[in-house]
């Protein structure tokens, strides 16, 4: 469960994601939303030309390709909102309640089509480390299709690390870290993150690498 408030966000904080309030320019191809944010539509069959294309000429390093986009599109992201918060609500998103701002980067990842996001704050005040949980990723469906090398334990969702580090970073205002630690590739029913400190992740990157499962990794924290 999602450790946050029942408030619910004012209603002009929802307008970025109105499907209702969208517009399209059929003359440029184009898409708007109510902030006059242009759209970007990417279907799942691209995402995995782009995963495929990336993976032969990076090697083994693919994930870490991919989780620097993630990271670089995060921060994207995380201004826009900013911008587009202080359009409808006239404040920074750092004026925010965090759990109003958790509610807004939820929103943003259903209404991307990038799968139902959760996160969840029960370890946060005493380990300093936030939960993450995305069901039906389109990410993890983009790389199914791809093999692991030998010996490497195998997460489908790099870019979301890299978006989630991102944003969360850029609420904070100090640098965080991500670590999936559970995805569909290997039997779990969704993808598992857990968000800190780099000096708090890097341990828990290696248990991960070492093929400890998500419960496992938390019951040593």
């Amino acid at each position: 469960m999602v450790q946050t408030t029942e408030t619910s966000p004012p209603a002009p904080f929802t307008e970025p994601f109105d499907e209702t309030r969208l517009t399209f320019d059929l003359r440029e191809g184009s898409i708007w939303n109510a902030q006059h944010t242009r759209i970007c539509l990417a279907p799942a069959d691209m995402l995995a030309g782009i995963c495929r294309g990336i993976r032969a000429r990076a090697g083994t390093g693919w994930r870490a390709v991919l989780k620097k986009c993630g990271q670089s599109w995060g921060r994207r992201v995380a201004e826009r909102l900013d911008h587009e918060c202080q359009d409808t609500l006239k404040k920074r998103v750092g004026e925010l309640p965090l759990e109003m701002y958790l509610k807004y980067m939820s929103a943003y990842f259903s209404f991307s089509g990038w799968g139902t996001l959760e996160m969840d704050l029960a370890l946060a005040s005493r380990r300093g480390i936030v939960q993450a949980r995305l069901r039906d990723s389109i990410f993890a469906a983009a790389t199914t299709s791809s093999e692991p090398e030998a010996g490497e334990i195998l997460m489908a969702d790099p870019m979301i690390e890299g978006l989630l580090a991102a944003m969360l970073s850029y609420i904070s205002g100090r640098e965080l870290a991500c670590v999936q630690t559970a995805c569909a590739m290997r039997g779990a029913e969704q993808s598992l993150f857990l968000i800190s400190a780099p000096a708090r992740i890097a341990p828990l990157e290696a248990r991960v690498r070492a093929g400890m499962s998500h419960e496992e990794i938390i019951s040593l924290l």
